[in-house]
């Protein structure tokens, strides 16, 4: 009797850790999206995918298109159905020379391709491809 209550008691204790590793996950995920803070930015740039899956010459934000950039990223909340593909690559260079890569396709960010945020803004690409 006393081994049915000990792997009871074992069995209850996994099951009670695993579905807080569950919960633990879930709440990880959606976190998984990390803000932009200015103030480490060296620049950020913009390459077009080529239908080759190549990047056309990398273009440099201006002040005003980074702002809108890191505002768009750190203001937007909702998850959306990542593309099959992707029109444009950016690249945010830190000051301590880290990267961040993000993938955007009409209104709608990825970074690293791990999920997708939709940014309400479908004209996010024309206004950070203009010309300074």
């Amino acid at each position: 009797m006393e081994n049915k209550n000990f792997i009871l008691f074992i069995l209850t204790v996994l099951i009670s850790c695993s579905s807080n590793f569950i919960v633990a996950q879930a709440k990880t995920t959606k976190a998984n999206k990390l803000e932009l803070d200015t103030l480490g930015i060296s620049f950020i740039e913009i390459s077009q995918i080529k239908s080759n899956k190549k990047l056309s010459k990398p273009k440099r934000l201006n002040k005003t298109q980074s702002k809108l950039f890191i505002s768009t990223w750190n203001n937007s909340k909702t998850t959306a159905n990542c593309p099959n593909g992707f029109s444009y690559s950016i690249a945010i260079n830190f000051q301590d020379y880290t990267r961040r890569l993000f993938n955007l396709e009409k209104s709608i960010l990825s970074e690293n391709n791990n999920y997708c945020i939709e940014t309400n803004n479908k004209e996010l690409a024309n206004l950070l491809m203009k010309s300074k």
